[in-house]
């Protein structure tokens, strides 16, 4: 699909549901020379803060003007992340433009002092690779684990460097993640308002790839006719309808609804008018978006964090040998953005190392060893807060369904007047995994025939990619339903197309394994492991036993795919699979070739894969 400038992007995105207007993208960059599984040990304090407190942000939110959000829910809204690997972040998102929160708007760095040997060489490569995210509105690098040599020889002083404590418990490391990613979403509030307060109908362009005809499927005649007879109040009430449809989706990011609400309204209105009629489709979703978010807040649906360092500051202020360290405020007392020192909080720089009261321990101020596996589960819990049975429950008694059922048929109208094809399968899968979340097996009617208008939409798609990833959303929104046996199909179906499209690569991979995987479960949040977490193989996990010529065709995709990729790991257990559980389908010769897949692999293995 070719974009206003030439340039060829995919415009369908994975995971993308009702309530993502509401994530802020946030780049996860490894710095410095420490192996994965330390970057992951250190990741998975930070994103285990997808969603925080507005009431908490607030302590260390600095109001210099009066702030944009005038409805904006201190008491009981919530600001959302969504942390990105920095290779997905890096990905094209051509449709930012018409959607905010595609873009990139954060970038944190994971700096293991402790591996690194110049700390100011890693410092300046961390800004470099920040101008890769240009639009980002909040960078902190944060470093973990510091040497003894490193904190009395002044390096933790470098600018830009935010350091935990050194020699700190698990736990403290913990409180202290909570107390900088409450930080972090203050700067981010600040940086979302000042965004408000100097929007102008200048900043948007009329010729993006919203606007390319190869991208709405205008005729060159009509094209042409749009250029040339668009007069000057048109083309000037366009880019308001754009401005107010911009401005709600930043209400979204900041976490609130009724403003965003307000903004929308006016866009879906001035953009019928002129007949922008995509925009007027974005700004329907995002009506659907607030309404189902506000009722969420207001039914009371979100999970509140009852060890929260903000509900008992004792606990951030106990020392490691269970005493309270340094002096301690009274129980309860929330903690200050003074607790924090004195750190500039602009966009361009970071806070100054957090004042955490506790004692330093040996030579390298690792975190105990024992702590490592459960901090590095802590970030695979969720990617998102929008799901569990709280608040599936909490949606279904607001009784909001009626009318997010409502704005989305109508953005379903807009997008067909245009033929926008990768927007309107966006839009049904939306609607399924909502439907799929609300009601579960019970929607399985519905959300079977909304997958299939997705796969009638996905023989238009000029791009292979968008294809592919379609089929792979179908599958998932069937899968959250229990269809089963329709899921697996469209998996191996889009395995199947990558290959003959001659693009097989890790991608394809994940998901030719993920078709062997369990599915879903309707009450779960979208997207369980992290983007930057090790693919652990799903070959010895029960898998579905349905269909065993499909699960024998699926275990070939993930043979030859894994050889091409070069994962021996994956090769050994694929050709393992199949002579244990599929030798009825293999003749001799392919057992034979089988076996030596397996030695290959073996001899090409690491040692710790072994």
């Amino acid at each position: 699909m070719a974009s206003a400038k030439g340039g060829v992007r995919r415009s369908v995105e994975p995971n993308i549901t009702l309530f993502s207007p509401a994530e802020i993208r946030v780049a996860m960059i490894p710095v410095g020379e420490a192996p994965d599984a330390e970057f992951q040990r250190c990741a998975s304090l930070i994103t285990r803060h997808k969603q925080v407190k507005l009431s908490h942000v607030r302590t260390f939110h600095h109001e210099a003007h009066k702030t944009p959000f005038k409805h904006i829910p201190w008491k009981s809204g919530n600001m959302n992340f969504k942390f990105l690997g920095e290779e997905a972040a890096l990905g094209p998102s051509p449709l930012s433009t018409l959607h905010a929160h595609r873009a990139v708007l954060g970038v944190i760095g994971i700096l293991h002092c402790g591996h690194t040997r110049d700390l100011a060489k890693a410092c300046r490569a961390f800004q470099q690779r920040c101008h890769a995210f240009k639009g980002a509105f909040t960078v902190r690098l944060f470093g973990f684990d510091p040497t003894d040599a490193q904190v009395g020889g002044g390096l933790l002083a470098l600018p830009g460097l935010d350091t935990f404590p050194p020699g700190a418990t698990p736990e403290h490391l913990q409180h202290h993640a909570e107390v900088v990613m409450h930080d972090y979403a203050a700067c981010m509030l600040g940086e979302l308002e000042r965004w408000m307060l100097s929007a102008s109908p200048a900043m948007l362009d009329l010729g993006s790839l919203v606007d390319a005809p190869e991208f709405t499927g205008a005729g060159p005649l009509e094209a042409v006719q749009t250029r040339l007879y668009s007069d000057e109040e048109v083309k000037t009430k366009k880019r308001y309808g754009r401005l107010q449809k911009a401005m709600g989706d930043h209400c979204l990011l900041a976490g609130s609804p009724r403003d965003a609400l307000d903004h929308f309204n006016v866009a879906a209105d001035l953009c019928r008018v002129v007949g922008d009629w995509v925009f007027q489709a974005g700004a329907l979703e995002g009506q659907a978006s607030a309404k189902a978010l506000e009722a969420a807040m207001d039914a009371g649906g979100y999970t509140v964090n009852q060890a929260s360092v903000f509900t008992d500051d004792k606990q951030w202020r106990r020392g490691r040998d269970g005493q309270a360290s340094g002096t301690a405020s009274e129980a309860g007392t929330p903690v200050s953005s003074r607790d924090l020192g004195s750190g500039d909080r602009q966009a361009s720089g970071g806070v100054v190392t957090s004042g955490l009261e506790v004692e330093q321990s040996g030579s390298n101020g690792t975190a105990p060893q024992a702590a490592d596996d459960a901090l590095s589960q802590a970030g695979t819990g969720t990617s998102t807060a929008f799901g569990g049975p709280k608040f599936w429950k909490a949606l279904r008694s607001s009784g909001v369904e009626g009318e997010v059922r409502a704005h989305m048929a109508e953005a379903k109208a807009a997008l067909r007047r245009k033929g926008v094809l990768p927007l309107q399968a966006e839009a049904d899968l939306k609607l399924a995994r909502f439907l799929a979340g609300l009601h579960g097996e019970a929607a399985r009617a519905e959300v079977s025939d909304l997958v299939t208008g997705v796969l009638s939409l996905v023989e238009g798609m000029p791009l292979p990619e968008d294809r592919m990833l379609a089929f792979v959303e179908g599958a998932g929104a069937l899968g959250l339903v229990g269809s089963l046996r329709k899921r697996m199909l469209l998996l191996w179906q889009a395995v199947e197309l990558s290959k003959y499209l001659g693009f097989p690569n890790l991608r394809s991979l994940e998901v030719a394994r993920k078709a062997l995987e369990p599915p879903d479960r309707h009450m779960d949040p979208v997207g369980l492991e992290e983007p930057w977490s090790t693919p652990r193989s799903a070959l010895h996990r029960e898998s579905p036993s349905l269909w065993p010529q499909v699960r024998a065709g699926c275990l070939e995709a993930i043979l030859g795919l894994a050889i091409y990729a070069k994962q021996h790991a994956e090769v050994w257990e694929a050709a393992a699979v199949l002579l244990r559980d599929h030798p009825a389908e293999l003749s001799p010769h392919r057992q034979q070739s089988l076996l030596e897949n397996m030695l290959a692999a073996a001899a090409q293995m690491a040692p710790a894969e072994r």
